[in-house]
């Protein structure tokens, strides 16, 4: 009812250009029309994820491939953003992050591009996360030395021999296995752990770490 005031329109108009670029939206003001019942009719428009998909770079070529070490299910599955979402950059770096601490990939990124029928009334976007896999993720490891621990009262010095294996990513399934032994002429030690971050996928992001061991000590002659 009030007469239109172009300038309050135009701030109208930059401050929701502003709210947009504040919270990571992309989306922007793109019409603005007056109707025939004089009322002022603002159009936005937001970019809407059309498509989410995975690219393996090449650590050592910096090429990208269509397959990894790490199952494509496990990796997409870090993420919160799903298509025919309003795409968020606040998201996309939390995102970014998530897949990130899986401590499996040296480097993550997610690229944005209009996507095929995208116009600037409604903007689509295709994401790709792509992603540089750790050279290692794990190995064998063994060692030894002298330990004072003898098998009696005024024995000498004996031996330790010590051998380890560990893998971070499982069958490429973002597991982790580890198993460590230790030889010795005092004792015998021998354990192993199996870790799932997120067992089956579950909506509780439920995880699970399964660890035995067994020590064997020698009994001291008299």
């Amino acid at each position: 009812g009030q007469v239109l005031n172009l300038n309050s329109l135009r701030n109208a108009v930059a401050s929701l250009n502003a709210w947009y670029e504040k919270n990571g939206v992309l989306g922007q003001v793109v019409d603005v029309q007056m109707g025939t019942d004089d009322v002022a009719r603002i159009k936005v428009g937001e970019a809407l994820v059309n498509r989410v998909s995975l690219r393996y770079i090449d650590p050592e070529t910096g090429e990208s491939r269509e397959e990894g070490r790490t199952k494509p299910d496990i990796i997409l599955r870090q993420l919160a953003t799903r298509a025919g979402e309003i795409h968020s950059l606040k998201q996309s770096k939390a995102d970014v992050e998530a897949v990130y601490s899986m401590g499996l990939f040296e480097d993550v990124s997610i690229r944005p591009q209009p996507a095929e029928g995208s116009t600037v009334e409604n903007p689509l976007v295709d994401l790709t996360l792509e992603v540089k896999e750790r050279k290692k993720n794990g190995g064998l490891a063994a060692g030894g030395g002298i330990s004072a621990a003898g098998s009696g009262e005024g024995s000498l010095p004996g031996f330790i021999g010590t051998v380890s294996y560990s893998q971070r990513n499982l069958f490429g399934l973002g597991q982790s296995l580890s198993a460590a032994a230790e030889v010795g002429k005092a004792d015998t030690s021998f354990r192993i752990a199996h870790s799932d971050p997120w067992v089956r996928g579950d909506a509780f992001r439920t995880s699970r770490t399964i660890v035995a061991q067994k020590t064997k000590a020698s009994v001291a002659s008299t």
